[in-house]
């Protein structure tokens, strides 16, 4: 059996093409992201604007009608686009986000030396 990590949208896409391959939400991988206007950008109004559109639950809700990458805002789940169907496949779905593990930068900057350290170690071995 071969394992690996890899976007959900990108295995879907690729079962729904014919590949034979599985994947589960369970101990799902979510992490953080961010969006930024660069200091002196010279649209910054108009980014603002753009930014807090593309944000809303509408707009996050046609996401998965393209690809099967879950909203960020979760009242996206409310709208009649995703359909309870749907969301069993997005990760960001209130059940499948339940299952998740979560990326904790607090974490990975106190003990990324360490942990670094211990892995080059045992790839070693």
């Amino acid at each position: 059996m071969d394992m690996l990590p890899i976007w959900n949208g990108r295995i879907q896409a690729a079962m729904a093409d014919g590949a034979a391959a599985d994947f589960t939400f369970n101990q799902q991988l979510l992490d953080f992201d961010c969006m930024v206007i660069p200091k002196g950008a010279p649209n910054k109004d108009e980014a603002m604007q753009l930014l807090s559109k593309i944000v809303t639950a509408d707009y996050q809700a046609r996401l998965p009608q393209y690809i099967n990458y879950g909203p960020i805002n979760a009242a996206a789940y409310e709208s009649d686009l995703i359909t309870p169907e749907m969301a069993k496949g997005l990760p960001s779905s209130p059940d499948n986000a339940a299952q998740a593990a979560y990326n904790n930068a607090a974490w990975w900057r106190d003990n990324l030396d360490e942990v670094t350290e211990r892995f080059e170690l045992f790839i070693q071995q």
